[in-house]
């Protein structure tokens, strides 16, 4: 439940597990371990590539509520798999070339979503999306 007004950056082999917390500025995470975001507001751009460990963000697993983005979140690269559930995003979200599983489903999305290239079971329906849609 944290507040943080600035950006937060994961470093390669590092873990964010957050709850509750908002964050003022962007998000970065390269090479992350692990990346877990429950019940969060993030009112800057979130980058989250090549991570070693799974992506979880918001309802899809139990305990985890939903977020909010303001701004743009792209997700590529990871290697562990890729829960996106339940979540409110104010701009686009790209989901691109993760491997072991992507799954991408009951967000809002007011801007593009863009989900292709991912590897293993993709679920990417349903979202409801004001903008542009590309799907797997």
């Amino acid at each position: 439940t944290a507040k943080v007004n600035g950006p937060a950056t994961v470093k390669p082999g590092g873990a964010l597990d957050i709850e509750g917390a908002t964050l003022s500025g962007k998000l970065t995470a390269s090479g992350a371990a692990l990346l877990r975001i429950c019940g969060a507001s993030i009112a800057g751009k979130v980058n989250v590539t090549n991570g070693s460990g799974s992506v979880v963000i918001g309802e899809g697993t139990p305990g985890c509520s939903a977020n909010t983005f303001s701004e743009a979140v792209t997700i590529t690269g990871n290697t562990a798999g890729v829960s996106i559930d339940g979540s409110v995003f104010d701009s686009s979200l790209k989901v691109t070339k993760n491997a072991a599983g992507t799954t991408v489903t009951n967000n809002k999305v007011a801007g593009a979503l863009t989900v292709t290239g991912n590897t293993g079971t993709v679920v990417d329906k349903p979202n409801e999306v004001k903008g542009k849609s590309k799907l797997q």
